[in-house]
């Protein structure tokens, strides 16, 4: 027995139930087949009552290392308290500084103390 998941339109196959008989629908499928469509370069998607075709979009171009976000947009993405943790912990050759003249259980504590000073929100 077949299913197809309602995301891309690909197909499933469907266990069988064994308490009840029948067959089981996995998760994010339905039991209406999409119409025909190339999964090359196609997905089909179901909301509930028919499918639509949509074009697989494009990757994206490579980087070409050109920073994706400028720090200020990071900035803007980045919560406060995370912000205010970076800037504690220091930039990556303090922290190994850091770790080497002082040892692993100091940079725990002292990573400790920053949480603390600067928690996650609830």
């Amino acid at each position: 027995m077949k299913a197809w998941n309602i995301k891309n339109g690909h197909e499933r196959n469907r266990q069988v139930d064994p308490l009840e008989g029948g067959y089981l629908m996995p998760k994010n499928c339905t039991d209406v087949k999409p119409p025909s469509f190339n999964k090359d370069t196609h997905i089909a998607k179901f909301d509930g009552s028919k499918w639509t075709i949509e074009e697989i979009p494009e990757e994206p171009k490579e980087f070409e290392g050109k920073p994706i976000y400028t720090p200020e947009e990071a900035a803007a993405l980045t919560p406060e308290y995370q912000q205010k943790r970076l800037a504690e912990y220091g930039m990556l050759d303090e922290q190994m500084e850091f770790l080497t003249e002082n040892g692993l259980e100091a940079w725990q504590e002292k990573v400790k103390l920053i949480k603390k000073k600067y928690p996650k929100p609830e």
